[in-house]
């Protein structure tokens, strides 16, 4: 049951409400006095249920920093999700035009959509790499580890070579996507032209790519290269859970400061306690790292 630290009168609340501000990620201060807290969903407030010691406080800080680090790179992978779901979208609803000005914006349309999905793609390549250098430091193991699974993603695989490359040439050449094809279904694909990237040298090098040019036709699909590379984000987004076992154990330490209210179903809280040890900041307490669900 939670206790009632702190909780105005009737004839304070309005002043006590001016008092709590918006949800924020907090910063730990050895000044402040934290406490944990729950939210009651009936008159949506949050309740505190005790105070935390330092020792418990300066815990759920470095799990919550760390769960924050990875949700910012789960939600890098979640752009690249929903870009490649508008694409897809628009490509399975868009009809054979009859007009050539409709052909020609239908043309600009799905080739823009493609670049959101494949700038989102490239960043997050780009972002996480800087992202390791910035957290673990330009020499660390954890930066040795990734650079590795990068320099392996691309030497396997030819959608990770192949969307490293292609950003700079729709970028700096022309639109990457050539045609839209409907089977006799009634099924719409979106193909790329070979001859055009083998043309293209200086973005697309014969060392890299000549293996993968001999394998294919003349024109070759986009759907699957998109599904294949938001699948090969996962294996980076993996590395950086790997390499901070502070997530193998993150329920059991925070059951453990919470003295078994710990479950599934409720919303905890960390809560900073100000001056009047009332309720000021507060900040939510996940439970244990979600998985990305792919398409």
């Amino acid at each position: 049951m939670a206790c009632e630290l702190g909780t105005p009168t009737k004839a304070n609340q309005r002043k006590y409400m001016n008092k709590i501000q918006p949800y924020e990620t907090l910063k730990f201060d050895n000044s402040k006095e934290y406490a944990l807290s729950i939210l009651n969903k009936n008159i949506c407030s949050i309740e505190l249920l005790r105070k935390l010691s330092h020792e418990e406080a300066t815990i759920i800080f470095d799990l919550m920093d760390k769960r924050a680090k990875y949700d910012y790179l789960e939600n890098k992978i979640n752009e690249v999700i929903l870009n490649f779901k508008d694409f897809n979208n628009f490509l399975s609803a868009s009809d054979n035009e009859d007009s050539e000005q409709s052909r020609k914006l239908a043309f600009v349309q799905i080739n823009r959509l493609f670049l959101n999905f494949l700038n989102s793609w490239k960043i997050f390549i780009e972002f996480t790499d800087k992202f390791y250098k910035r957290n673990f430091g330009k020499n660390s193991n954890e930066v040795e580890e990734l650079t590795k699974i990068s320099h392996r993603l691309f030497d396997d695989n030819f959608s990770y070579r192949f969307f490293s490359k292609l950003r700079n040439y729709s970028e700096h050449e022309y639109y990457p996507i050539y045609a839209i094809r409907t089977d006799g279904k009634g099924n719409k694909e979106a193909f790329f032209d070979k001859k055009t990237f083998i043309n293209e040298k200086s973005y697309f090098p014969k060392k890299h790519f000549e293996k993968d040019w001999n394998l294919f036709h003349d024109y070759f699909p986009v759907l699957p290269q998109c599904i294949e590379g938001i699948k090969l984000l996962q294996i980076i987004l993996d590395c950086y859970q790997k390499e901070n076992n502070t997530f193998n154990d993150y329920s059991n330490k925070i059951n453990e400061i919470i003295e078994g209210l710990y479950d599934n179903k409720s919303e905890y809280y960390m809560t900073e306690l100000n001056q009047d040890f009332l309720k000021s900041r507060f900040q939510l307490i996940q439970n244990v790292t979600n998985n990305i669900q792919f398409i």
